[in-house]
């Protein structure tokens, strides 16, 4: 009976140290403003697959939460979007979102959220105000044609007209969807 019981202990063991896996770094800090995004980010892919970091504030004008998921932005000291973030719930890098009221109409869920009660857990577990200015590090991730390993580019079709860069974007610009994975959080 000994033999089994040792054998779980271990398992649990390796188990426990792998889960814990290396730190996560910080980025290389890009200039962090909604015409170097658009310029450098989405109308090029030299950065792609590398960690790179934007400061800026989280915004919760178009916030949806989907399980232990919240889906946000990350804006610029204007108010400009700088890219779009999913960030999951969790003790750090995390958002925490005091809900309130929540009302039912045509099958969709509105949800009131009290924003001064909610906050952010930076990479060491500590609380950061929702207005407080950040250091998000991340993993720069552009969609791939899964066969040939392009990127698909999508073209601006009148000046303006590119989601969020409508300042930037001009008639015949082409330009790349880019999401940000393995999230750091830093107060600045």
């Amino acid at each position: 009976m000994e033999k089994p019981h040792s054998f779980v202990l271990l398992a649990f063991g390796i188990a426990l140290i792998t889960s814990c896996g290396a730190p996560i770094e910080k980025g290389k800090e890009l200039p962090s403003t909604a015409e170097y995004v658009w310029q450098h980010l989405c109308k090029q892919t030299a950065l792609a697959g590398q960690r790179v970091a934007l400061a800026g504030y989280i915004n919760l004008d178009q916030w949806r939460q989907r399980g232990d998921e919240n889906f946000c932005q990350l804006v610029d000291e204007d108010g400009n979007h700088l890219t779009h973030l999913t960030i999951k719930r969790k003790r750090i890098n995390s958002l925490k979102i005091k809900t309130g009221k929540i009302e039912v109409n045509n099958h969709i869920r509105y949800v009131d959220f009290d924003e001064s009660g909610s906050f952010i857990l930076d990479n060491e577990g500590k609380e950061i105000p929702l207005t407080q200015k950040i250091l998000l590090s991340f993993d720069l991730v552009y969609a791939k044609h899964a066969d040939t390993g392009h990127y698909p580019t999508s073209e601006v079709a009148d000046d303006g007209d590119a989601p969020f860069f409508e300042k930037f974007a001009k008639k015949g610009e082409l330009y790349y969807t880019f999401r940000a994975e393995n999230i750091r959080i830093d107060a600045l």
